[in-house]
């Protein structure tokens, strides 16, 4: 038995990652442009105006620039390749990223609000004609915004797989026959339904301008009154609170998702009992432990698994397994993991039959009770 190799054996990367970054980079750096250009706008016609709606509408927007850099950096890391101290790569700024750009926009609202309540208690004239301007304008500057994001959605469907053998000789090898099975797992997942991946910094920097054109539609709605009714000022503050809560409420989502990645939740859309079971269902396969099934980064599930064999062959229980047979059940295993569970990357540990009466179960428990280096032969 070996310890799991790395090894794409389920399909060919085609990650379409790679292709859809610099897009990413260069939409966010349009966005990133045209937020500066009209937060300029925003800020000085909000202190002349003198309305907080105004001001903001503009702190939404600074708290967009800063979270379109963020996330321009956050894509940058995501491309570095694996180091020998990051195995993984840099995927998981990707996530760092969300949440320090969803945390400055909470931030930033929370002090509206805290300024919208002040304002309710201590009304002060707005001029209406200018804040209905800048909120007209606003609209249109965060529809563009829309429309320069839109469609920058970026697909993973790469898959990485290691994986462990089973040999007598300690050897890992791998049959013609294995290698025919890779070429026809490769052709069928090639052709398979596999779930697209949104990138996630993209997915916060929509939510970041849909916030805003919330916003803007508020504000437009609060300087019409204003316009009309120049005493009721008090629709500032209220539209202020009504949409910063509205804000709030669209990032409350994509932070449940970043912090489930970072607490290595098992994806949602993956149900560990079926993949538990689909494997312990696999002929060969006597039980299944050691399960683990995490996100490495939104899009990207991973997957550890010890399978503990039978020490006779599946259909004819007079012959011993054979190297052959444990081959078969990994490509099994690796297929079924690829294809029905779309798992980004797998490494399938396979246990002989010796491993099943508990003393050389391979588990992390050995470490606790483990001979020193130089006396493992």
């Amino acid at each position: 038995m070996v310890l799991p190799s790395d090894t794409d054996s389920c399909a060919d990367s085609h990650s379409g990652t790679s292709e859809s970054n610099p897009n990413n980079r260069r939409k966010l750096l349009v966005a990133t442009g045209l937020c500066l250009l009209f937060f300029a706008v925003e800020l000085v016609a909000g202190l002349w105006a003198g309305s907080l709606a105004i001001l903001s509408d503009s702190f939404h927007l600074l708290s967009d620039i800063g979270g379109f850099a963020i996330s321009v950096t956050a894509i940058y890391l995501s491309e570095r390749p694996a180091t020998s101290r990051h195995s993984f790569g840099f995927h998981r700024t990707e996530i760092l990223g969300a949440i320090l750009s969803t945390l400055l926009i909470w931030i930033l609202t929370a002090f509206l609000l805290w300024e919208a309540v002040d304002r309710l208690r201590n009304p002060v004239p707005i001029d209406g004609p200018v804040m209905f301007g800048t909120a007209a304008v606003g609209v249109v500057v965060n529809i563009i915004l829309g429309l320069t994001l839109h469609g920058s959605h970026g697909h993973d469907h790469g898959h990485d797989h290691s994986h462990g053998g089973h040999s007598h000789d300690h050897s890992h090898a791998h049959s013609k026959d294995e290698e025919a099975a890779h070429d026809h797992s490769h052709d069928h997942h090639d052709h398979s339904h596999v779930t697209s991946k949104v990138n996630i910094n993209i997915e916060s920097a929509t939510i970041h301008v849909l916030g805003d054109l919330l916003s803007s539609l508020g504000v437009l709605i609060a300087a019409t009154v204003i316009w009309i009714k120049p005493e009721y000022t008090i629709v500032d503050p209220i539209c202020t609170c009504v949409f910063s809560c509205i804000v709030l409420a669209t990032t409350m989502r994509l932070m449940y998702h970043s912090v489930a990645v970072l607490m290595e939740g098992t994806p949602s859309h993956i149900d560990s009992n079926e993949v538990h079971s689909t494997l312990a269902e696999l002929p060969g396969v006597q039980s299944v432990h050691e399960l683990h099934i995490w996100n490495l980064t939104v899009g990207k599930p991973s997957l550890t698994a010890h399978l503990s064999l039978s020490a006779y062959h599946p259909q004819n229980p007079h012959d011993p397994m054979s190297t052959a047979d444990t081959n078969a059940i990994l490509l099994a295993a690796q297929t079924l993991l690829c294809v029905q569970f779309d798992v980004h990357h797998a490494t399938i540990q396979l246990e002989p039959p010796a491993a099943n009466d508990g003393r050389l179960h391979y588990s992390p428990f050995m470490c606790r009770t483990a001979p020193p280096p130089d006396q493992i032969r």
